[in-house]
């Protein structure tokens, strides 16, 4: 997929509206949270390498010294602060303090239907565009790694797929996908293939 089409097919998400809440649910329906949800975004952050005219996506491996979620791969992102005047700039400033990636380098081209986790929180998907290659920072007491992977790779249907185990006594099913060592799972994973969903879709 080449940037033309990328930025052709995300003009969808303008007239993309459900009555449906999306998230961890969808797969499992006794495992949605009671509201209210706690406000959260993430930054799904394209990286064009105008060199060779490719597209990854980045993402952040936690810090295992986290007491939420340790040693799991995300999207970077976090809960709304105060000081943040709407989703896309809670997006931003979690990817800047995470990253060491200016926001000003940062071009929003949409944003997806929020996302509801099993754990309470109302995620907006923030999409954005940076060119690459990028030189990131990670900040130690969040984040133990930073890496991308391939566009192309992530659009292969064989690639992200539903997965099963045990728990709390019953069957539960995910989204989960694995890149050379790497293995993104869970809300993640389901945000992306909501995202592939859309990529995928034929367009006239």
């Amino acid at each position: 997929m080449t940037l033309k089409e990328l930025k052709a097919a995300l003009k969808s998400l303008e007239r993309i509206s459900s009555s449906q809440e999306h998230g961890d649910h969808n797969l499992n329906p006794d495992l949605k949270p009671d509201a209210p949800y706690k406000e959260s975004s993430v930054l799904i952050l394209f990286v064009h390498c105008e060199e060779d005219q490719t597209l990854s996506i980045l993402f952040t491996k936690r810090a295992k010294s986290l007491s939420n979620h340790p040693g799991q791969i995300s999207f970077p992102g976090g809960c709304k602060d105060d000081i943040d005047k709407d989703m896309i700039e809670t997006a931003l400033r979690e990817t800047e303090e995470e990253t060491g990636l200016s926001k000003k380098d940062v071009t929003i081209l949409g944003t997806m239907e929020k996302y509801i986790t099993r754990t309470g929180f109302e995620v907006t998907p923030v999409i954005g565009l940076i060119s690459g290659p990028v030189i990131t920072t990670p900040e130690p007491n969040e984040v133990d790694e930073i890496f991308e992977v391939p566009l192309e790779y992530i659009l292969k249907e064989k690639n992200l797929k539903i997965e099963t185990l045990l728990y709390q006594g019953k069957d539960r099913q995910f989204y989960a996908l694995s890149y050379n060592e790497q293995y993104i799972w869970g809300a993640t994973a389901g945000m992306m293939k909501e995202l592939v969903d859309v990529l995928n879709k034929p367009r006239k």
